[in-house]
Parts: C-alpha cells; sequence; structure tokens
C-alpha cells in the first residue's frame, strides 16, 4: 500500500485490524520463529533477512542478531540444527525499501501519513546446506524492538503458525493480541538449490 510521506510505501494493518508488531530480542527473553519447506534437492542457503522496527528511529539501529534453525517445531520435538542464542551474526542492516524503492513505514490500515515506525531489513550471511524438510528459523535482535507480522492490502490477517519464546522461556503461539490468532512473519532466505548430479557423473566419481 502506498502512503503520502515522500512517496513511501506502508506495511499496513489489514483493515480487520491487528496488531503494529511482535517483540524479540538477540538473547531474549522474547524470540520469534517460523517455518519453511524445502522440497525436492537440497537448499544451499547463502542469507537469511528479516523486518524489523524501533518507533521513532532516524537511522537503522540493528547491531545485533542471533539465528537459530531447528529440523522441526522448537515446542514440538525439533533438533537445533545452527545457530545459538549468544553469537552475533549480523552481516548489515538498512532501511527496508517498498516496491516504489522507496522507505516502509508500519502503519494502521487508514493512516497514510504515519511515519514513526520505519521498517529496518536485517541481513545474515550464511553458508548452510539443508535436505529437504520442514525447518523453524528463530531470531532475535538488538537496536529494534518489533517485527510487523504479514498482512495484505484487504482482507484479513492471515492466520499463520509462528511461535515467541516467552519471558518464562515457553515457546507459545506467535498471537496477535488483537484478533487472537496465530500470525505469519515476512523473512528471506537467500541461496540456490543443490542440483543432483547426472548419473554418468556419479560413474565418473
Amino acid at each position: 500500500m502506498t502512503g503520502t510521506v515522500a512517496g513511501a510505501d506502508r506495511s499496513a494493518i489489514s483493515p480487520g485490524g491487528g496488531t503494529f508488531g511482535l517483540g524479540a530480542s538477540s538473547a531474549g527473553p522474547l524470540r520469534l520463529a517460523d517455518n519453511f519447506t524445502i522440497t525436492g534437492n537440497s537448499w544451499q542457503i547463502t542469507s537469511f533477512q528479516t523486518f524489523a522496527y524501533l518507533t521513532g528511529a532516524t537511522t537503522p539501529g540493528i547491531t545485533a542478531m542471533t539465528l537459530r534453525i531447528w529440523n522441526g517445531a522448537p515446542n514440538a520435538g525439533g533438533t537445533l540444527v545452527f545457530g545459538d542464542t549468544t553469537t552475533n551474526v549480523l552481516s548489515s542492516t538498512s532501511w527496508a525499501v517498498g516496491a516504489t524503492s522507496q522507505a516502509i513505514y508500519r502503519t494502521t490500515g487508514a493512516d497514510t501519513l504515519g511515519a514513526t515506525r520505519r521498517v529496518q531489513q536485517a541481513t545474515v550471511n550464511l553458508n548452510l546446506t539443508l535436505a529437504p524438510g520442514t525447518y523453524w528459523v528463530d531470531f532475535g535482535y538488538t537496536g529494534a524492538s518489533f517485527t510487523p507480522p504479514l498482512s495484505v492490502a484487504a482482507g484479513p490477517v492471515p492466520v499463520g503458525n509462528a511461535l515467541q519464546l516467552d519471558t518464562t522461556g515457553t515457546w507459545v503461539s506467535a498471537a496477535d493480541p488483537t484478533l487472537a490468532q496465530a500470525v505469519e512473519l515476512p523473512f528471506i532466505l537467500g541461496g540456490t538449490v543443490v542440483a543432483i548430479p547426472e548419473p554418468s557423473t556419479y560413474a565418473l566419481m
């Protein structure tokens, strides 16, 4: 959705309502997690990107990020396959840009002027190969406060299955407190699909 802040884009709360964002921190106690599925060939993952904001920030302020990847839901028997909650793996941070190559602001659905929640984009460079399956990525950051859930231009907030590690150390549903439903979180995995060698290549090996 397009706003009127210097032609900026908006990450707007859906018309049915919802929250501005869900909290996370680099070492805890709050962390966020969501899943992704690899089908077909393995993936060579080279980057992870997520989005967050700090109300009133005038410069990109994320200074640290911790990242973990599980081979199943962390609250349902998943095993850790990468990362920890102490190592800062942040590679870079910047202002996120939208479809018009302008700034993105988190706003309400009706607000086209709000400019207090400018969205940042945090990048972690990786070198990780994962076989087909369903994985969960959980993360926390320092220097921002909230990750905006996914929303759509028209219609209700998409129902998801994201998780949040709460202050008691328990993974719970990352529920929108306004709508009382679990949400989906925005993140981008960069990389390539690992090619399967031809039978003749196997013979040469």
